[in-house]
C-alpha cells in the first residue's frame, strides 16, 4: 500500500513539474523525462520479472498519470522496454501495451511510432506467444498427403520454419540436427515447415541433407505451398529461419529461438522433468511400502484410492501410473511382472483420455500386456529376423536344437563380459547334451557386437538386428536388462529365463 502511495505522489509532483516546464514552451523538460525514466526502471525492477506480472504493473503505471502527455510518454517507454527485450516471453507485455492503449486509442500515439508497422507487428506475434497453444497447421506432408502439426506424438516438438536458399537456415542446420538426434530417444521430435512452393527444391533439399545421410528419423517435414494454414501469419513467418518450441500438450515454451537457445531450454526442460520423475519415483517407493505387488488384491486395495485422488489431475496421473508400470514390467520378480497386466488392465487401458499420447494406452501398453502373456514359462518364444556377421537373415524360429539358449547381451555391458566367460566355459558341455547357444546383440553396434565375439573365440551363433531396430528385440523378449538367459526346449517352449550359468546347466539334462 505504501508503495502505490508514494508512486502516485511522485507522478502529481511530475505532472506539475510537466506543466510549470510547459510553461516555458517545452512539453517535457530533459530532466524530468530522465527522472520519469529512471523511475519506472526502478519500479519494474523489483516486479517479478513474468509477463502476467508486468503487465499488471504496466497497467498501473500507465493509470497513475492523468496528463496526455506523460501517459503516452509511460506507455511509449514501456512499450519499447518490452519491444526490445532479450529476455524470451516480454513480447507479450508489448503487444497487450499496444493493443490496450495505442491501437484502442486510448492512449494517443507517439509521433515516432508507425501505426501501421505497430498494427502488422501485433497480428504477426499475437496468435504464438509463450504459453499459448500452438496454432494448428493442417498442411501436406512432401508426398502431398495432409500432416497435422498437433497430432505429433512427443514430449517436446521443435517446430522450424525454413527456406532451402536461406543462408542462415543452412548454417544452422547442421547444429539443430545433431542436437534434435541426440535428444530423440528423449522424446524430441523436429516438425519442419518449407515455407516456399518449388516442390523440386522441397524435395531435393530433403534428399540431400536427410535421405542420402542417413539423418532426420525424428524429423517430420511438410509444407503448404498454397499457403492455406496462413502460417507466416500465426508465427510471425516473415523471415526464416524461426524456431519455436512446443511441450507435449502443443503449448509454446519457447519462440525465436536459436540453436544455442533451443539447446539451453530443452536442457532446463529435460532436467525439470527428470527431478519430477524423481519425486514420483520417491512418492511410489513411500506410499507403496510394504505392499506385495505380487498380490493383485493388495494393489487393488492400495492403488484404488489413488487412482481416485489423481485422475482428475492428468499430469500426475500419468505420471505417476507410467512409472508405476514401469517399475513392474521391468521387474527381475516374474510375478510382479504378471502383476502388471492387471495394473495395465485395470488403471491405464480403459482411460486413453486421460493420456497426451494416446498410443501409449492405446498401443504400447497392449502391446507390453502381450509380451508378458506370450513369455510366461510354458509358452512359445517369439520370433524376430536378426542377421549374421554376413549380413544373412537368420529368423529365430528356423534353428532347431533339443534345447536352445537365447543369450541377450550387449558388447558394452560390464556384467556381459563375466557371463560371456562363465557361459564359454560351459558351452561345450552344453553342446555335448543337445543345446545350441545363440548370442543376441541388444544395444549395441552389430559392427563392434561380432568383432566382440570373434576376439573371444567365442564359437557360439551370433545374431544382430540392423543398427537402430532393437526394438524388434523388446517388442518380443524381456531383454531390456542384460545378461538375459532365455531357455527353449525342442519345440521353442520357454522352460526358463533370467537365470545365470549354474541354473542353465542344471536346466539341460
Amino acid at each position: 500500500m505504501l508503495k502505490k502511495v508514494l508512486t502516485a505522489l511522485f507522478f502529481i509532483l511530475f505532472a506539475i513539474g510537466v506543466h510549470a516546464q510547459q510553461k516555458t514552451d517545452v512539453a517535457m523538460n530533459d530532466s524530468a523525462v530522465v527522472r520519469l525514466d529512471n523511475y519506472l526502471r526502478d519500479y519494474l525492477s523489483v516486479t517479478p520479472s513474468h509477463p502476467d506480472s508486468l503487465i499488471r504493473a504496466s497497467d498501473y503505471l500507465i493509470s497513475l498519470s492523468k496528463d496526455t502527455v506523460v501517459t503516452s510518454h509511460i506507455a511509449s517507454f514501456l512499450f519499447n522496454r518490452f519491444y526490445n527485450s532479450d529476455i524470451m516471453g516480454m513480447d507479450r507485455v508489448a503487444i497487450h501495451i499496444a493493443k490496450e492503449y495505442f491501437l484502442s486509442e486510448r492512449v494517443k500515439m507517439p509521433a515516432t511510432m508507425e501505426e501501421t508497422q505497430l498494427r502488422l507487428y501485433v497480428e504477426f506475434n499475437k496468435n504464438s506467444l509463450i504459453g499459448m497453444k500452438a496454432p494448428e497447421l493442417n498442411i501436406y506432408a512432401p508426398d502431398e498427403t495432409p500432416v497435422s502439426l498437433i497430432s505429433v506424438n512427443s514430449l517436446y516438438t521443435i517446430l522450424f520454419f525454413f527456406d532451402d536458399n536461406c543462408n542462415v537456415c543452412k548454417n544452422m542446420l547442421p547444429g539443430l540436427i545433431k542436437l534434435s538426434d541426440s535428444l530423440a530417444s528423449k522424446g524430441v521430435s523436429v516438425f519442419a515447415v518449407y515455407t516456399q512452393s518449388q516442390k523440386s527444391n522441397f524435395h531435393n533439399f530433403i534428399e540431400s541433407e536427410f535421405t542420402s545421410k542417413g539423418l532426420g528419423k525424428n524429423w517430420i517435414f511438410a509444407w503448404d505451398p498454397g499457403f492455406e494454414s496462413d502460417f507466416p501469419r500465426l508465427y510471425n513467418v516473415i523471415k526464416t529461419p524461426q524456431i519455436f518450441l512446443l511441450d507435449k500438450d502443443k503449448t509454446i515454451i519457447g519462440r525465436n529461438l536459436d540453436n544455442d537457445a533451443l539447446r539451453q531450454l530443452l536442457g532446463l526442460e529435460l532436467e525439470r522433468d527428470k527431478e519430477s520423475l524423481n519425486r514420483v519415483n520417491s512418492f511410489l517407493e513411500s506410499y507403496l511400502s510394504g505392499v506385495d505387488l505380487s498380490d493383485t488384491n493388495a494393489i487393488r486395495n492400495e492403488i484404488d484410492p489413488l487412482f481416485e485422488k489423481v485422475s482428475a489431475q492428468k499430469e500426475l496421473y500419468s505420471s505417476i501410473f507410467m512409472n508405476l508400470f514401469y517399475k513392474m514390467l521391468y521387474s527381475e520378480n516374474d510375478t510382479i511382472t504378471q502383476a502388471a497386466v492387471f495394473l495395465a488392465k485395470r488403471y491405464i487401458m480403459p482411460y486413453p483420455a486421460l493420456w497426451w499420447d494416446k498410443n501409449y494406452p492405446l498401443e504400447w501398453v497392449p502391446k507390453m500386456v502381450e509380451r508378458i502373456h506370450n513369455n510366461k514359462p510354458g509358452s512359445i518364444a517369439g520370433t524376430i529376423t536378426l542377421y549374421d556377421k554376413k549380413g544373412r537373415p537368420v529368423q529365430l524360429n528356423s534353428i532347431k536344437s533339443n534345447y536352445t539358449v537365447l543369450y541377450f547381451m550387449n558388447p558394452d555391458c560390464s556384467i556381459c563380459k563375466p557371463f560371456s566367460v562363465e557361459l564359454k566355459k560351459i558351452s561345450r558341455s552344453l553342446k555335448k547334451r543337445g543345446a545350441t547357444i545363440v548370442a543376441v546383440n541388444s544395444g549395441g553396434k552389430s559392427k563392434d557386437f561380432f568383432e566382440y565375439n570373434k576376439k573371444n573365440k567365442f564359437t557360439w551363433l551370433s545374431l544382430s538386428p540392423k543398427d537402430d531396430t532393437f526394438y524388434e528385440i523388446f517388442d518380443k523378449f524381456e531383454a531390456e536388462s542384460v545378461p538375459m538367459i532365455y531357455l527353449l526346449d525342442n519345440e521353442r517352449r520357454i522352460i526358463a529365463k533370467r537365470i545365470n550359468t549354474i541354473t542353465l546347466e542344471k536346466l539341460v539334462r
